[in-house]
């Protein structure tokens, strides 16, 4: 198995483990309207990147079907934006809540830059780590207010539990 090749199936299985041990009881219908509304944003955007070439992936698995990763865009990005969102510190200061979304979309984005950086999973051509960090950033805040609102309603129509 090729280095590349680790990398996707840990990811698959992090993820996993993540939605299996991370998310309590509870919070899944929270958690499963989290990783949904991420993969709305993660899935067009990584396929809108590549098709305008900012980046490529020279290893993928479906290299026939599209030229984007999907790992990547379609499970793992919404896995950590999901797990992030649902333990965002709601009732916190502003100066925390904004410390805890820098901590995790840079996080999230060091990581990017080390799976840059030793494998052919990603290549930026016309893109880089600041441009990464802000569509993230954009993506995890996106999916934290869209969740606040579909619960909120969900709640005042009488649907139970939530955020």
């Amino acid at each position: 198995m090729t280095l590349e090749r680790g990398v996707l199936t840990a990811a698959w299985l992090i993820s996993f483990a993540i939605f299996i041990l991370l998310v309590p009881r509870n919070r899944v219908k929270e958690a499963c309207i989290l990783f949904l509304s991420a993969q709305v944003i993660t899935w067009p955007a990584g396929l809108l990147l590549v098709e305008l070439d900012f980046m490529t992936h020279p290893v993928r698995e479906f290299p026939v079907a599209t030229r984007s990763n999907f790992t990547f865009n379609y499970l793992f990005y919404p896995v950590i934006s999901m797990l992030a969102n649902l333990y965002y510190p709601l009732h916190a200061s502003k100066w925390k809540q904004t410390a805890y979304q820098l901590a995790a979309v840079g996080g999230l984005s060091g990581l990017m830059q080390l799976v840059r950086s030793y494998t052919q999973l990603i290549d930026h051509v016309k893109f880089n780590w600041l441009l990464s960090f802000l569509i993230m950033f954009l993506a995890f805040n996106v999916t934290r207010i869209y969740a606040a609102w579909y619960f909120r309603g969900l709640k005042r129509n009488g649907g139970g539990g939530g955020a």
